[in-house]
């Protein structure tokens, strides 16, 4: 779990801690991933995001971020995506490449433009999408870190304070924005923004996390506390 810099592990009886690390947390999700061989877990804390042996909590590699909330990292290979949060005037993203073993760290790209609000990007076909508080909506080449397009209007622009999800190849995202509380479907495509379907005031209250599908029904949580299903089955291929 994201306790600590490079988190720490419980024991699945929940009797005892494995292992422990120092350091302030962030409000990403561990996740497990193979690099250079090894099971790794990615995790981003408070200023730093690390690459963690899961069996004793050794640091495998790290780098350095400024420090502030952080989200989800993603891998591609040995290389990692970060990005900040909710923060406009420090709000960016970066790739990092790790070689050596976990020795070296360099830097490939940074984008002070395509970090994200609340939640994390999502990663098809070599694309970033996510939400951020300078462009809303946004597909960001994962190579280069280049914007393919972003939000430049009402009709597109979300608030960054939401989440979304990736389904198959089309984007679930569920906002606020700016009061009306939106539900946006939206193909996950470079060629441009594709929007699918939208649905405005489906609730109350500010829609800080990413929506959830599964078994055909599509839940949504405020930040208040409610919750609501849509019964999807009948759109899902």
């Amino acid at each position: 779990i994201n306790a600590g810099g490079a988190g720490c592990a419980i024991d699945k009886s929940g009797t005892r801690t494995n292992w422990s690390s120092a350091g302030k947390a962030a409000y990403s999700s561990p996740y497990a991933v193979t690099m250079g061989g090894k099971r790794t877990i990615a995790i981003a804390g408070d200023s730093s995001v690390s690459g963690v042996n899961p069996a004793d909590g050794g640091v495998l590699w790290y780098f350095k971020m400024i420090s502030g909330t952080m989200l989800d990292p993603i891998v591609s290979g040995s290389r990692v995506w970060a990005s900040k949060a909710n923060d406009s005037s420090m709000v960016g993203s970066m790739m990092v490449d790790i070689t050596g073993d976990g020795q070296s760290t360099n830097l490939v790209w940074n984008n002070t433009r395509t970090g994200n609000g609340l939640n994390s990007s999502v990663l098809l076909d070599g694309h970033l999408y996510g939400i951020g508080s300078i462009d809303g909506l946004f597909c960001t080449d994962l190579a280069t870190g280049n914007k393919v397009w972003a939000g430049t209007n009402d009709n597109v622009r979300l608030s960054p304070y939401g989440g979304l999800l990736l389904a198959k190849d089309q984007l679930v995202v569920a906002c606020d924005n700016f009061g009306k509380g939106e539900l946006v479907v939206a193909q996950a495509t470079p060629a441009g923004y594709s929007e699918v379907h939208r649905a405005t005031n489906i609730v109350a209250g500010l829609i800080w996390t990413a929506p959830t599908l599964a078994n055909g029904k599509l839940y949504i949580r405020t930040h208040e506390g409610t919750v609501i299903a849509y019964d999807v089955s009948g759109s899902m291929k």
